[in-house]
């Protein structure tokens, strides 16, 4: 298996540099679709299909190898009887590591997407104290992509992960040092999360796999808001399946304000992840396996941040109710927070 992964992989490499010289990559998203061409559509598939063969390959011939009960087995003995807390605090460093070469190194501190850029510029204002800048004389010539500029200047996402970048930049003076101890955090809550429904040797092998895939590598090198409301959905899965164990009101206030953060950063995913272990919380509730008050507190922590959230819709656009994103976008956007469509418009990215 090992060896049929290690194939695979070459063989990517393999399309993708034979690829590059016929033509270079303009498409990343399902968005782009109707851009892309047909050679390199076929491309991007065939190039998902072999990571997905590789990535099943690796993944289990590393389970194989690290559930062995040989007690002579050498990464039995390593990773399961001891070391385990000092392997997993090394993986976490080496993904703090992955994610600042990446930033810093590969990317070289520029942003790849509108979104970044639009939270960068959040980012800033938040770190002089500010939710907007005033108007400037000449608003069109300051028209970008995802971020409004009249009659106040502002980004049009949530305040949450700006606010992560915006204490990096006070902290630190740069946005992505912050989000590189973020994306440490992943591969620690990995590793709690899976030992506490697993084991030991499938807990510290996802981390390890974490650690490992280009996905979360590239990615956590970014300034994507989804490395921040990952990491807070992460902390509140681990504390939803202890709630039934020692101290649950002190990890029911924890679970609100980490579901609470999360919506503060991408609140679709929030609701997508945070209504199912809501409704986990009610039958523990219900079936009396966990404190009475857990709900409660539960809630006393998330509603905050929700009221945050509205708070911040209402300074930028005037209405709690009306979010950024359908100001930028009005046609696309029904009234609340569904959206009906989002339609590629090359004069607009123009």
């Amino acid at each position: 298996m090992l060896l049929w992964g290690v194939v695979m992989l070459a063989l990517m490499w393999g399309e993708q540099h034979a690829y590059d010289h016929f033509q270079p990559l303009r498409g990343y998203s399902p968005l782009h679709a109707h851009i892309m061409s047909q050679q390199e559509g076929l491309f991007l598939g065939l190039f998902n299909v072999l990571g997905t063969l590789a990535a099943l390959s690796l993944g289990f011939a590393g389970f194989v190898l690290l559930r062995r009960k040989s007690p002579t087995d050498l990464p039995e003995r390593l990773l399961v009887k001891r070391g385990d807390r000092l392997l997993v605090i090394l993986l976490s460093l080496a993904a703090a590591m992955g994610s600042a070469m990446v930033g810093f190194f590969v990317l070289e501190q520029a942003f790849l997407t509108d979104d970044e850029q639009a939270m960068l510029f959040q980012a800033r204002l938040l770190e002089e104290g500010r939710l907007f800048a005033q108007q400037t004389p000449f608003p069109a010539a300051f028209r970008y992509a995802m971020i409004v500029a009249a009659p106040r200047w502002y980004g049009i996402y949530p305040p949450g992960h700006p606010a992560i970048m915006a204490l990096s930049l006070l902290l630190t003076g740069n946005p992505r040092v912050l989000l590189a101890l973020v994306a440490a955090g992943w591969v620690a809550m990995t590793f709690l999360l899976c030992r506490k429904l697993y084991d030991r040797s499938t807990a510290l092998l996802a981390a390890l796999l974490l650690c490992l895939s280009p996905f979360f590598v590239l990615s956590s090198g970014s300034m994507a808001a989804e490395l921040t409301s990952g990491f807070f959905l992460l902390l509140a899965l681990n504390l939803v399946v202890r709630l039934e164990g020692p101290r649950p009101r002190l990890l029911a206030l924890a679970l609100g304000l980490s579901l609470g953060l999360a919506y503060l950063s991408r609140p679709y995913t929030a609701l997508a992840l945070g209504v199912p272990m809501s409704l986990w919380v009610a039958y523990l509730w219900f079936r009396r396996r966990t404190d009475a008050w857990v709900p409660i507190l539960a809630l006393a922590t998330a509603i905050p941040c929700v009221l945050a959230y509205l708070l911040n819709n209402a300074a930028l656009t005037g209405s709690p109710w009306l979010t950024p994103y359908q100001v930028n976008f009005p046609d696309q956007f029904r009234k609340g927070f569904v959206p009906v469509s989002y339609t590629h418009n090359r004069a607009h990215e123009t």
